[in-house]
């Protein structure tokens, strides 16, 4: 019983510590992904729903090869 309660103790400052941001509000669409991820995603969403693969989009920066991304799925 004092193990478990000494571990609570220990890592209870340390969650919180490392999960802040996540408590405040910001969740996963804060940074990178409000930037790049989110528009990535939703362009591929946009192509594969009318069942076509995004080769080239050119409605991202000057063009962009959406298909040759790895990070998009």
């Amino acid at each position: 019983m004092k193990f478990k309660l000494a571990a609570v103790v220990l890592w209870t400052p340390i969650f919180l510590l490392f999960f802040w941001p996540l408590l405040q509000g910001h969740g996963f669409y804060y940074g990178d992904y409000k930037q790049q991820f989110y528009p990535w995603s939703m362009a591929l969403y946009g192509y594969t729903r009318h069942f076509s693969l995004p080769l080239w989009v050119s409605e991202i920066g000057c063009g962009f090869p959406l298909l040759a991304e790895g990070q998009v799925g």
